[in-house]
């Protein structure tokens, strides 16, 4: 990789496993928690750290404009699935839970290495407001912790065991 190269991952297999299958209420349910609700939650938390921690002002102003942006999706997920958690069957709620589950208890793995800047250019890194592992590690805990599983909770869909069942740290260990 080139000096100024990013190295963007997207896991493509589960976008083209999972959008197609938006055929019918119960796989539109799943896909509006995970990516909306979920994700973007996620989403707005990191970017609003690295919000907190820039201290370039052009990349402030972007991660408060890229946070507002996830807000928006975030809320959209939450207030759908608020809408729609009354109407589903307890079979409807239970395959939601099974399924948003399985990508909450591997929240933390996932997350569990951010951006690590060498050494050479961690006062650079820091000044972008790029968060180093640890960091992200605790926004993850905390908004998981503080959002996510609560409102889970609420839905009815057991985030609080799903998160104590989760699979802690790095994979692997």
């Amino acid at each position: 990789m080139r000096r100024n190269e990013i190295d963007l991952k997207l896991d493509r297999e589960a976008l083209v496993n999972d959008v197609p299958a938006a055929t019918n209420r119960e796989n539109v349910d799943f896909l509006v928690l995970k990516y909306a609700a979920v994700g973007e939650t996620l989403a707005a938390a990191l970017l609003t750290e690295c919000r907190r921690r820039a201290k370039d002002r052009v990349a402030r102003a972007l991660f408060t404009s890229l946070a507002a942006d996830e807000v928006h999706h975030a809320r959209l997920g939450w207030y759908y699935a608020a809408y729609r958690s009354p109407l589903w069957s307890v079979r409807e709620r239970q395959g939601l839970a099974d399924r948003v589950g399985e990508f909450v208890v591997g929240i933390e793995q996932e997350f569990w290495m951010g951006r690590d800047a060498p050494e050479s250019a961690q006062d650079a890194a820091h000044a972008l407001g790029v968060l180093d592992s640890a960091t992200q590690r605790d926004v993850i805990a905390m908004v998981m912790q503080e959002e996510v599983i609560p409102a889970m909770d609420a839905l009815g869909l057991g985030g609080s065991e799903l998160w104590a069942a989760r699979r802690r740290g790095a994979s692997g260990q």
